[in-house]
């Protein structure tokens, strides 16, 4: 048994050697390969550019949420109305500086120094333009709702449109649709409430905050742009984008997703002269990730591990094994034959010494056999030593061909393991394919209806808006029942 481990260390040990030999290359991107490289083990390589493209396009498919400000109509009319009044209370208090009275004759409105002072008032509220007609109203104490109102029409009209800001973050895609949630001012927005109480508005429908305040000023008349320039500065969104909960959402989404080319062992990854590009560079990086089969200018402080190898690296290997196998049996001869025979016990039998003149001299006849005997062990250890060193060759032979076979077998189990692991991804993913393209393609049917009958809901008028939101709340229905559909599918 100890022979046996001490073999096989001493094989693989020749095969590392050999493997780390034809190291891998390390080459950069725009680099031309100077040699022909083939993977010896499966790999799977994830595209990064294909993938990066992947997420992007699954990204878009969910909508930007905005968060709905049900308020804002009346805060920009609470804000305008306040300003107003403290216009009017700022006008009567330098009418009454100047002119010692809140309230003035009609004749005193047309002298020169009303007008120089209504010039002279103007230029310090620029901001809050007081024209001939409203300061008339004021200085003789009439009512001024009406002009009031005159001017918060056509700001609540601006108002109700879905007014958005004019910059979003760049890092946030907007599509041709935005999922718009109603809240209250204490409520946050979640997955859930956007799921449940979310709709889908066209993009179309949003208004950013410089386009309403420009259409807004070019409703007045150009002799009242003054104050059209005032009423408009008063818009402000009512919608606010959720980054974080979109970039969440997308990101649940895009989460798992991976574009990845597969190579079977003997696979060109490069050929020779070919430029590397980031597809190869990955290929490459990761085989030598796999393999750990590296220049030792590269990492000369790491141990080289090798792939299994394939049938063109054993028939390399062969001259190794035999080396190996030859220099084993040595070992084993050597152990074998520097253990200590034990030679069996021989019993002394007492002699008794005699003279020297009494032990008979060898005849010619008996110095022959001697010769003979001599000549026959020479012979004996010779035809020993013949038979010892052919069955040393032999036994070198057969360890050499058995981890051979043993090599080549563990290799080709292997790559009908990865051929059968194929196989049966290739078929999951068809058949999650052949599920997944019918129902993205109701899905995206249902959402289209939707957005339709809730344009239609828009023009239309009162007495069909019941009508065509029990439309919406049944396609709905029917959206969730396909979704909870597809997941019971998929699980």
């Amino acid at each position: 048994m100890v022979i046996r481990n001490c073999t096989f260390g001493f094989v693989a040990a020749v095969a590392l050697l050999t493997l780390s030999s034809s190291a891998l290359p390390v080459y950069q991107i725009g680099q031309k390969a100077d040699q022909e490289i083939k993977t010896p083990v499966p790999l799977v390589v994830v595209d990064l550019e294909a993938t990066e493209a992947l997420k992007q396009r699954e990204a878009q498919r969910v909508p930007v949420i905005y968060r709905y400000l049900p308020h804002g109509i009346s805060e920009v009319e609470a804000a305008f109305r306040s300003t107003f009044d403290r216009t009017r209370s700022n006008f009567l208090d330098a009418v009454e500086t100047r002119f010692g009275a809140r309230t003035l004759p009609d004749s005193e409105l047309l002298s020169p120094a009303f007008q120089r002072f209504l010039g002279e008032f103007q230029k310090q509220n620029v901001l809050s333009p007081v024209g001939p007609q409203l300061a008339r109203v004021w200085v003789q104490g009439q009512a001024d709702a009406e002009i009031a109102n005159a001017m918060i029409a056509p700001l609540r009209a601006a108002m109700k449109q879905y007014v958005r800001p004019d910059t979003a973050p760049q890092d946030i895609w907007v599509g041709s649709t935005i999922r718009l949630i109603s809240v209250a001012d204490n409520e946050t927005v979640t997955a859930k409430l956007a799921n449940e109480r979310g709709i889908n508005v066209a993009k179309t429908n949003f208004i950013s905050v410089s386009r309403a305040k420009a259409e807004l000023l070019n409703s007045f008349p150009a002799e009242e742009r003054t104050m059209g320039r005032y009423v408009s500065s008063f818009i402000k969104p009512n919608c606010e984008m959720e980054a974080e909960l979109t970039r969440a959402l997308r990101e649940e989404r895009t989460g798992g997703l991976l574009i990845a080319d597969r190579y079977e062992p003997g696979t060109v990854l490069v050929r020779r002269g070919q430029e590397v590009d980031r597809k190869i560079k990955a290929a490459l990086d990761q085989l030598a990730e796999k393999t750990e089969i590296q220049t030792p200018l590269e990492r000369p402080a790491q141990s080289i591990v090798p792939a299994v190898a394939a049938p063109e690296a054993v028939q390399d290997l062969k001259p190794w094994l035999w080396a190996g196998g030859t220099v084993a049996a040595l070992l084993l001869f050597i152990l074998i034959t520097s253990r200590p025979r034990r030679t069996p016990e021989m019993d002394l039998i007492p002699y008794a010494r005699l003279p020297v003149a009494s032990v008979p001299l060898e005849t010619p006849a008996e110095q022959a056999w001697r010769e003979r005997a001599l000549q026959a062990e020479q012979q004996a250890a010779k035809a020993q030593a013949a038979v010892r060193s052919g069955v040393m060759s032999q036994l070198a032979g057969w360890m050499a061909s058995h981890f051979t076979q043993k090599l080549v077998s563990q290799r080709t189990e292997m790559m009908d393991a990865h051929r059968r692991a194929a196989v049966e991804v290739a078929e999951l993913e068809a058949r999650l394919e052949k599920i997944q393209a019918p129902l993205q393609e109701r899905l995206s049917a249902y959402e289209t209806r939707i957005a339709e009958l809730e344009k239609e809901l828009s023009v239309k008028d009162a007495e069909n808006r019941q009508l065509i939101q029990a439309k919406i709340q049944i396609i709905r229905k029917q959206l969730e029942i396909e979704r909870d559909k597809h997941r019971l599918e998929f699980n």
